[in-house]
């Protein structure tokens, strides 16, 4: 485990959006815990440099059980996969986690 994390991250494949900048990005969240979570976005971007450290992202998404869940996100980084792919793999902090997201991640164990 990363040691900056407070707590481990579990695999997940979930669909869902991000709002940044008044723009919706496609794409999955890989991996979470209750602070934090991984974010591969298969919107195609046309600039990596819209995402920087520090921004504050929306996220929305549905649980296993139906629930949409919304998140605010600080955006920790970014790794683009190639220049040509302009895909990104998004680190993020959820700022204040829901109870339902609390929830999804404590069933996950």
């Amino acid at each position: 485990m990363d040691e900056r994390r407070h707590s481990g991250r579990k695999p997940v494949n979930l669909d869902a959006k991000i709002i940044a900048e008044g723009r919706v990005f496609d794409g999955c969240i890989e991996n979470m815990s209750e602070d934090g979570l991984e974010y591969f976005m298969t919107s195609f971007v046309s600039a990596s440099r819209d995402f920087f450290s520090n921004k504050m992202i929306t996220m929305t998404f549905q649980s296993p059980s139906g629930e949409m869940i919304s998140l605010t996100c600080e955006l920790m980084w970014f790794l683009e996969t190639s220049p040509a792919e302009k895909a990104l793999f998004l680190g993020m902090k959820i700022v204040n986690p829901s109870k339902p997201f609390r929830e999804l991640v404590k069933s996950m164990n």
